[in-house]
């Protein structure tokens, strides 16, 4: 049987829930013990990988998995995979675009609602013994009133524009491309120039992908742009943010507060300055993962590897990069 690699890191419990979805007519290879060594030993002899996580599927690794027939990426990020490699021989690949876009956006919109009303300080002081009322309530704001400015508007940013509307909110956006005037009608949002946006909004929340044009989009020049006190969420890609700049202006109050699901190595380390501010929610890149969601992710990547095997390569549902 045609062997599927799954080339990210889960305990058992997480295994035991891929290998009760997995097709009956494949067989599911796990990198154990899970290393780049390891993965250079199990690639070797199997027609498709499942991509997930951050391990680099770089030339080193394509080159050695010499009967590799497609890779479907359980995600939207390609960072990791050597896109130029897979265009040169041939290689397709597919992702499946969408599928965890609503989990991501309520979790933007969770940590938006978290910093604003200091969740993480007062959840610690209660659990510490500490009933602080109103002198702790009156540091928090509400939603209600503010502009928030999203950076990239794919399925995942019209998601949280949709969410945000019974807020009562602002929502100005800046993307490559300009959505149609029925769109922004829709989604009730305002299109605008990235420096505008800075300027102009209380929240900014990225859900751009990351390239070298949008690497460190948030940085010491962005941040000077930004109202005193702004918020800056983050559900996308950590290298968004240089993060030295930003631990600064957390440091200075610039930057009022942040909320963060992503970072720019992963796992974050304990040492992190982040770690260690209380205007900082963090969260282990878990935005898009919910019982729902990945169930959703690996039934659809199954069905694609599928119809690959069987040819019918238009009942493939992701879009195909390459």
């Amino acid at each position: 049987m045609p062997k599927i690699l799954i080339t990210n890191n889960y305990d058992n419990t997480v295994k035991e829930l891929i290998k009760g979805l997995k097709p009956n007519d494949f067989d599911l290879v796990f990198i154990e013990p899970f290393s780049k060594e390891e993965f250079l030993r199990s690639c070797i002899k199997v027609e498709y990988f499942l991509v997930g996580g951050r391990l680099p599927i770089d030339s080193e690794v394509l080159s050695k998995a010499s009967q590799l027939k497609m890779i479907q990426r359980t995600g939207v990020g390609l960072d990791q995979i050597d896109l130029e490699y897979l265009k040169n021989n041939k290689i397709p690949l597919y992702v499946n675009k969408g599928i965890n876009a609503s989990a991501v956006a309520e979790h933007t919109l969770l940590l938006i609602l978290a910093v604003l009303r200091k969740l993480n300080i007062a959840d610690g002081l209660l659990k510490s013994g500490i009933w602080k009322k109103q002198a702790l309530g009156v540091q928090t704001s509400e939603v209600r009133g503010k502009t928030i400015g999203l950076i990239g508007l794919g399925s995942i940013g019209e998601k949280v524009a949709l969410l945000l509307q019974p807020f009562g909110v602002k929502v100005l956006y800046n993307k490559r491309n300009r959505l149609d005037a029925s769109i922004e009608q829709k989604l009730d949002i305002e299109y605008v120039s990235l420096a505008s946006l800075f300027k102009h909004a209380d929240i900014v929340s990225l859900h751009c992908s990351y390239n070298e044009s949008t690497k460190e989009i948030i940085n010491k020049s962005s941040i000077d742009l930004m109202k005193n006190e702004a918020i800056v969420i983050n559900t996308s890609r950590g290298k968004l943010i240089n993060e030295l700049d930003l631990v600064d202006a957390l440091k200075n109050r610039k930057v009022k507060g942040v909320g963060l699901d992503v970072f720019q190595e992963e796992p974050l380390s304990s040492e992190s300055e982040l770690t260690k501010l209380d205007n900082a929610i963090l969260t282990p890149h878990v935005g898009g993962i919910t019982k729902e969601s990945f169930s959703d992710m690996f039934i659809k990547a199954f069905q694609n590897i599928t119809h690959f095997e069987k040819g019918n390569l238009a009942e493939i549902e992701s879009s195909k990069v390459c």
